[in-house]
């Protein structure tokens, strides 16, 4: 990532290095001259490692003759590589003499030019660099210096894009001089994205994949690519590789959710044991998925493509940081690209250059000011105005995806039943808004519509995903309230288990989707003890094609648990682990009807009512509706079917109760749903057959 350059940061460098460095001092011309016994004697002293003594013997000589040259530039690239102040101003001073006595020597050009631009003297050394380039094309190391100058000099700016273009074909010529430079790759590749040569920039990405397969940069930078042209799968592939080959200290940058929640949440997680951070990631992933019963998460992948996009635009050079780390960097990650960036050279109490970033998000009006304190490209947030990057800190992220995928309203329930000591079946039912289907796409060209379910155990892991086509003919359609409904059901056995599950219903060509989620329990199924199935509300009608099959009894949910005047509240439930006193089990059973209390919970965040259902132990509401039967059965286990004239309840919101008292052995159970009174009729319209009586 942007950060790095050719400059000598190092403090002391061994022997062996050293002596690297000497003969990269002397290459450039060709085989290098004899020096004498001078030269001899402090080539041993970097042999041995004996820096100190190399240097303090190469500056008792006296360098002003023609056969010096060689130790002039030996020395003056050992004064640069200490790295101190002191030690350029010396590399300078000794190189500019050996450049006075030998004014046609490369060698000695080149030399200078890298101190100069260890010294920041960012002219004198473009001067070096260009005029040693002039006296001979070849000289690769000369292309890089100044695509990185050039690079980075934009990178400070990042408006002015003629730099950039200059950086670009120097880049270019790199990449072809010397095919192992990967920073000269990659910052090349950078200066085509940026310049918007998308083509090219693809074409060289795949040249720089074949040279350097192990890269995360460059898988970064493809799936980059594709997120622009909108080919969020093949982004997320990319992106998913990249995670996999890059430093974990990337992967920090990447993944941890500091970045996305606000300041409070972030100290909340980073207070969680290792175990429950995991599941809390995993959670906030799949909660922000648009759909997650696909295999791509377009809210993760545009997380690491902003993350991505703040390195390779925010990123300083000196002193390196990641752009990541950075505060336009933050402010980019959490709220996207801003809708408008206004610069200026600086003005009243600021004293470098500044950007007002402005956003218009979700109904609010923000603006954000950077400035550049310090000159080095890394613009901040003023004194003055900390609180913005509070707000920053303190908020959530926002995202700015736009699915291409029209949705459509509809209803969606699960309902599970259980089959034997390990398993149980649970129905997943959508109830779909045809017309608003209809107003997205035309029907008429479509020859089937995909469904597709996931489940996600209790810790936020894959369980197991469901796909099945329905042609359109197929799909069972009604009329309800005056508008065409569609209905699908479709039944998993599963073990007994907690799930968070999600389902999708859309058109062939993922023109227009419905998405759906919901929490469902199967544990009180577990123990032997006497418990109750979900308690199902179906019409009074079979759609073929839409129907829950129970020891050879057919009902079509009724999804969306709507009634009108004309309704009547048709319930199915079975009960399991009744106790037997010879051939026979013995309960009581309560259907009741209260307001609701206020509570309910529909949300894919937590667990819901319907999963616990206690609600009819120690109840304290009045009950508008309730009515207990005494009953008997042979088996341990027992259906129950029940039709409740709900007419004299006024409009409103419900919950239906159902008790179980277990006569034989004391144990009782409940089971809770909840369904909506609305005023007047619901017109409904089906060709499906009436239930039979």
């Amino acid at each position: 990532m942007p950060g790095g350059s050719f400059q000598a940061r190092a403090r002391s460098v061994s022997g062996a290095l050293a002596l690297g460095l000497w003969v990269l001092a002397t290459s450039c011309a060709g085989p290098a001259a004899d020096t004498g016994s001078a030269g001899q004697r402090a080539r041993g002293l970097l042999a041995r490692g004996d820096t100190a003594a190399a240097i303090s013997l190469l500056s008792s000589q006296k360098l002003d003759t023609p056969d010096t040259v060689d130790l002039s530039l030996l020395l003056g690239t050992l004064y640069r590589t200490r790295g101190t102040i002191a030690a350029r101003l010396r590399s300078q001073h000794v190189l500019e003499r050996a450049l006075q006595m030998h004014p046609n020597d490369n060698r000695v050009m080149l030399a200078l030019a890298r101190t100069y631009f260890a010294q920041r003297f960012f002219p004198d050394a473009v001067r070096c660099f260009r005029t040693a380039l002039a006296r001979d094309p070849t000289l690769c190391s000369a292309r890089y210096a100044l695509g990185c100058y050039y690079f980075d000099k934009w990178l400070r700016v990042n408006s002015y894009t003629d730099d950039l273009e200059t950086a670009r074909d120097f880049l270019a010529d790199v990449t072809v001089c010397d095919s192992t430079r990967f920073d000269a790759e990659r910052r090349y590749l950078i200066s085509l994205y940026v310049l918007g040569d998308s083509a090219r920039a693809a074409r060289e990405c795949r040249r720089a994949l074949r040279r350097f397969p192990g890269r995360a940069e460059l898988y970064l930078y493809r799936g980059a690519l594709a997120y622009d042209m909108h080919r969020t799968t093949a982004a997320q592939a990319d992106f998913d590789t990249a995670l996999t080959r890059m430093p974990s200290s990337w992967k920090d940058a990447f993944l941890n959710l500091k970045r996305v929640v606000s300041l409070e949440g972030a100290d909340d997680i980073a207070a969680m044991p290792a175990a429950k951070q995991s599941r809390f990631e995993r959670a906030y992933w799949l909660r922000a998925d648009p759909d997650p019963t696909t295999t791509t998460n377009e809210r993760f992948v545009e997380h690491v493509y902003r993350t991505y996009l703040s390195d390779v635009y925010f990123a300083v050079s000196y002193p390196p940081i990641h752009g990541w780390n950075t505060e336009r960097g933050e402010t980019y990650i959490k709220f996207g690209k801003p809708d408008r960036i206004a610069r200026s050279m600086g003005s009243g109490s600021t004293n470098g250059r500044d950007e007002v970033w402005t956003y218009g998000l979700q109904d609010q009006f923000l603006q954000f000011v950077f400035v550049d304190e310090r000159l080095n490209g890394n613009m901040r947030v003023p004194l003055s105005q900390d609180f913005r990057l509070a707000f920053v800190r303190h908020s959530n992220r926002q995202s700015t995806w736009k699915s291409p995928t029209a949705q459509i309203p509809g209803d969606f329930e699960v309902i599970a039943f259980r089959d034997d000591d390990f398993h149980s079946t649970v129905y997943t039912a959508l109830r779909i808004d045809a017309d608003s289907l209809a107003h997205a796409v035309d029907l008429k060209t479509f020859d089937h519509f995909v469904y597709r379910s996931a489940f996600f155990d209790e810790d936020w892991e894959a369980d197991t995903t469901m796909a099945d086509t329905s042609w359109t003919g197929d799909i069972a359609r009604g009329r309800e309230g005056g508008r065409t409904v569609f209905n699908v059901v479709h039944a998993i056995t599963r073990p007994f288990a907690r799930y968070h599950v999600c389902c999708a219903f859309e058109d062939e060509h993922a023109t227009a989707r419905l998405t759906a989620r919901r929490d469902v329990s199967t544990e009180e199924f577990v123990g032997g003890k006497l418990s109750l199935s979900h308690i199902l509300l179906y019409d009074d009608t079979i759609r073929l094609g839409a129907v829950v099959e129970r020891h050879g009894h057919q009902f079509s949910p009724h999804t969306g648990q709507r009634y009108g005047d004309d309704d009547v509240l048709r319930v199915y439930l079975e009960i399991y682990e009744l106790s037997k006193v010879g051939a026979q089990a013995s309960y009581n059973i309560t259907w009741a009807i209260f307001p609701d209390g206020g509570k309910r919970s529909r949300s894919w965040k937590r667990w819901g009512k319907q999963a616990i259902g206690l609600l009819g132990i120690g109840q304290t509401r009045q009950a508008v509706i309730s009515q207990t039967f005494a009953r008997t059965s042979s088996a341990y286990s027992a259906d129950e079917e029940i039709a409740i004239d709900i007419a004299k309840l006024k409009p409103g919101l419900y919950d239906l109760v159902v008790t179980v008292a277990d006569n034989r052995s004391g144990q009782h159970a409940s089971r809770t749903t909840h369904f909506t009174r609305l005023a007047g009729q619901i017109a409904r319209n089906s060709s499906a057959a009436k239930v039979p009586n």
